[in-house]
This record gives structure tokens, C-alpha cells and sequence, in this order.
């Protein structure tokens, strides 16, 4: 038992309350920001993410997508305070605008039957997303991110990059690729025949035709003349191919001979 004289005291804490100010909207991209909740205790607060797409390490938020972030402030008190009320705030996360690249300004001299193009090289996102392309017009495919080129003329590419959950859609860019004809030989093959008689049919030969094209893929063919006849003496004349006209080709020519 105590006696009378016994003095009992009693510590009584102290309330206190976290102020924790209204955070403003942020954007997907913004960089990680301080909180600054303040105890009426000057105790230090702590936070915690009650939800959305973030992450608190001290009093530093990152955004990690696109949402509403809730935030909780927290004072659990000490000797001498009450654990303070959690207050929340929140706020919310709109996706980033994104800024697509691409230009083809560099490739020049670009000729008909040259290896296939890495698009890819040429084109960027400022998100790091990948880039689509596709042929507007022109003579050209595309597999993925490779063109492979199918004639001479103007490629119209168009790169795009549709966005995702936090990156809003990029305005795509059109670019153009003019790819010169490929050079071809056209060549009059020689041939004779007896005096007295009659031409025979003339004929040529191409040099180097790209991938699985062939003569009969030229758009008008060439001919072949000689001034040699049917009253013609004996000798040797030039065979002169011309006349020839393709799309996809610049063809010269190289004379044959009749004897």
C-alpha cells in the first residue's frame, strides 16, 4: 500500500494536427516532388500512398502513371503528443504529350535496286515508344520498320506512334523518298546473215535486272536497226538498239554487228 504522503503524477498529452496543403495536378513525365505537411508539433511527418500510381520514398513522390494518386500524412505522436489525425490529399496524373521525329533528308542518291532501309534509324519519340510506318503512296513496302523499294519514283512514308495508357498520340510525319532509276545496258546482239537475203530478227540483251525482273517487264522494249538491206554488199554494219522507255529503268545502249 501507498502511504498518504504519496505523490502521484500524471503526464497528460498533448493533441496536435497535420496541415497538408491541396497538391496540384502533375503530368505523366514531371519529375519527383517534395511534400510538405506540417505538424502543430513540429514532429516530422511521414507518407504513405493510400492508392494510384505512385511511390513515396520520405516526403518524395514519383510518378510511376497516369490516375488519381491519394496520399496519406501521418504523425504518430511521441511522449508528449497524441498520434495526429492522417489527413489525405490527393491529385491527379494526365498522360504526357509525346513528339515524333523523322526525316529522310540524309538519304540521297537513292537508286532503284539499293539493299532495303532501316526506317528506324531515321525516326524517334520522345516517350521512347516505337514508331509504325507505312507507304502512303509510291513505289515501296514495308515489313515492320524495313523498306524494301520496288521501282524508281516518289515513296511517300508516313511515321506514326499511337500513344498508350501514358503517353497521348504523336502527330504523325510524312516524309519523301525519291529513288532515282537504276542504270541498264542494252545491248544488240550480233548475228550475220548470207547476201541476198533478207534481215533476220534482231535481238538485244540486258545487263543486271533487279531481283526477279526480267525483259518482259520493260514498258516499251527497244528495236533494233541497221542500214544494211536486202541489196546491201557484203561487210559488216553497225546494229543500233534504242527507242527503249521504262519506269523503273535508264536504259543506254551499246551497238551489236551484222556481217
Amino acid at each position: 500500500s501507498r502511504g498518504l504522503g504519496d505523490v502521484y503524477k500524471r503526464q497528460v498529452k498533448s493533441n496536435q494536427s497535420i496541415t497538408f496543403n491541396t497538391l496540384p495536378a502533375q503530368v505523366f513525365t514531371n519529375a519527383p516532388f517534395a511534400l510538405s505537411a506540417v505538424a502543430s508539433s513540429s514532429l516530422p511527418v511521414s507518407y504513405a500512398v493510400a492508392s494510384g500510381p505512385a511511390t513515396v520514398v520520405g516526403n518524395t513522390v514519383t510518378i510511376t502513371g497516369v490516375g488519381k494518386v491519394v496520399i496519406t500524412a501521418s504523425q504518430a505522436g511521441n511522449g508528449s503528443y497524441n498520434p495526429a489525425a492522417d489527413v489525405n490529399q490527393e491529385f491527379n496524373v494526365s498522360q504526357a504529350n509525346q513528339i515524333l521525329s523523322f526525316d529522310l533528308s540524309s538519304l540521297s542518291g537513292i537508286t532503284y535496286g539499293d539493299s532495303p532501309i532501316n526506317l528506324s534509324t531515321y525516326a524517334g519519340t520522345t516517350s521512347g515508344l516505337p514508331v509504325t510506318f507505312q507507304v502512303v503512296s509510291g513505289p515501296g513496302t514495308i515489313s515492320g520498320s524495313t523498306l524494301t523499294i520496288t521501282g524508281a519514283g516518289s515513296i511517300v512514308i508516313r511515321a506514326s506512334q499511337a500513344g498508350n495508357v501514358n503517353y497521348t498520340s504523336a502527330t504523325p510525319i510524312n516524309q519523301t523518298l525519291v529513288v532515282a532509276k537504276k542504270p541498264i545496258t542494252v545491248t544488240a546482239v550480233s548475228t550475220n546473215r548470207f547476201a541476198n537475203t533478207a534481215n533476220p530478227a534482231f535481238n538485244v540483251s540486258y545487263a543486271t535486272f533487279v531481283g526477279s525482273d526480267t525483259a518482259a517487264g520493260i514498258d516499251t522494249p527497244p528495236s533494233v536497226t541497221t542500214t544494211a538491206n536486202l541489196a546491201s554488199p557484203t561487210g559488216s554494219y553497225d546494229l543500233v538498239p534504242s527507242g527503249a522507255v521504262d519506269d523503273s529503268y535508264s536504259l543506254s545502249y551499246v551497238n551489236g554487228t551484222l556481217t
